[in-house]
């Protein structure tokens, strides 16, 4: 129990700094207008961050399996299985393809400047991320964000290089698929450990009008 409870006190401490470490680079880029101030705080020293993460940990022990639950830690990332469906007519679709083992995450600003991505999913303007996939999803990795009723204007796809896989620090090779009614488009590159594009690919999108019968 003393295990477990240190376990998950360390996985949701990792989980909270991977999301305000995100946070802080889309501040910082040319969309960086997509999340509130609370999302971006930092502790202000590594003294105070200890602190933080050791009073985690020990109410985590002290409240033992009474925290962890029944079916053990949970986790407000989205599931990586069972979770890819088709496209529906209306739906605005973009997908990030990587097959390199590394953990590549998706960025989706919308023509309201909010940034659709794990951190903040999902988004005010319908954006919803299907998976977080990481380190232990399979070899065909596929992260989708999805607007079921899109807004017409710009939108910027960006690409994170979160960390690699398998100590391997190779750029990492990658496709982004836009799919919407009457859109389609690709792009394709590669991705430097640690780097984060916030522009990788832009478009215009205008959806359909409705035809009355």
């Amino acid at each position: 129990m003393l295990a477990s409870s240190l376990s998950l006190g360390f996985s949701l401490s990792s989980s909270l700094a991977r999301r305000s470490v995100a946070a802080d680079r889309i501040a910082g880029s040319p969309v960086g207008r997509s999340l509130p101030a609370a999302n971006t705080a930092r502790p202000e020293t590594s003294k105070k961050r200890s602190t933080v993460l050791w009073t985690l940990g020990l109410g985590l022990l002290l409240c033992g399996t009474a925290c962890a639950g029944p079916s053990g830690p949970t986790d407000s990332r989205p599931s990586a299985a069972g979770t890819r469906a088709e496209r529906m007519p209306g739906q605005l679709e973009i997908q990030l393809h990587f097959g390199e083992p590394a953990d590549l995450d998706l960025f989706v600003t919308d023509p309201d400047a909010e940034t659709v991505y794990f951190g903040n999913n999902p988004s005010r303007g319908g954006g919803q991320l299907d998976a977080d996939l990481r380190c232990d999803a399979g070899p065909e990795r596929v992260e989708t964000i999805r607007f079921a009723r899109p807004d017409p204007g710009r939108y910027r796809v960006g690409v994170e290089y979160n960390r690699s896989c398998r100590f391997r620090r190779s750029p990492a090779p990658y496709r982004v698929e836009i799919r919407g009614d009457a859109l389609q488009l690709e792009r394709e590159g590669e991705i430097s450990p640690g780097r984060f594009e916030p522009i990788v690919l832009e478009f215009e999108y205008d959806p359909q009008p409705a035809v009355a019968d």
